[in-house]
């Protein structure tokens, strides 16, 4: 509201629809503003300092701050002190993720939770069983090397439907590995 004060905020048009999902979108700034205010990124970043990305650090960090599990680990991934990804899927098909800082922006997740995974479980109903838990990162990436690395990955359910699944780089040789690649490949 402070930012676009007196504008339209919803209208159907091209320009909307290819906005949806840039810094241009008012509802994104309305989003960053109540993450600055709610987890300002000084406190925020002091108390999450040198804390393993999984969700029992959210549900702490959570408490203290008063805030939803969704908006609290998009932050962790934000300021934690390790690169990470939230992955958000339902009826096993990947909805959104945000990846933190010091993951390239080559690496994507996979479109749907692979089979090795505990979010696919637990969409699948195979298992209840929650992590965090070592997985192998090409149950999540398709890179051509992923199946060389691990990745810790954390996935509960939010909704009845919906599965948020953190990933986290306790190694970041992987991470080291790609952004190595990407400068060879714009040389």
């Amino acid at each position: 509201w402070m930012c676009d004060r007196g504008k339209i905020a919803f209208a159907c048009t091209d320009r909307v629809f290819n906005r949806e999902w840039s810094d241009e979108n008012p509802e994104q700034r309305a989003n960053q503003y109540a993450a600055e205010l709610l987890l300002p990124r000084n406190m925020f970043s002091a108390r999450a300092k040198n804390r393993e990305i999984i969700f029992a650090t959210v549900r702490d960090l959570a408490e203290v701050f008063k805030t939803s599990l969704t908006a609290t680990a998009i932050r962790l991934v934000e300021f934690g002190s390790h690169p990470a990804m939230l992955v958000a899927s339902d009826r096993g098909k990947r909805r959104w993720f945000r990846r933190g800082p010091d993951v390239p922006e080559t690496l994507w997740p996979s479109e749907a939770p692979g089979p090795r995974t505990v979010a696919w479980e637990l969409l699948t109903g195979r298992s209840s069983a929650q992590g965090p838990v070592d997985v192998c990162a090409d149950a999540w990436f398709s890179h051509r090397d992923a199946h060389r690395y691990a990745v810790c990955e954390d996935s509960i359910f939010v909704t009845d439907e919906m599965v948020l699944t953190l990933l986290w780089w306790k190694e970041g040789q992987q991470l080291i590995d790609l952004s190595e690649e990407d400068e060879d490949e714009e040389e």
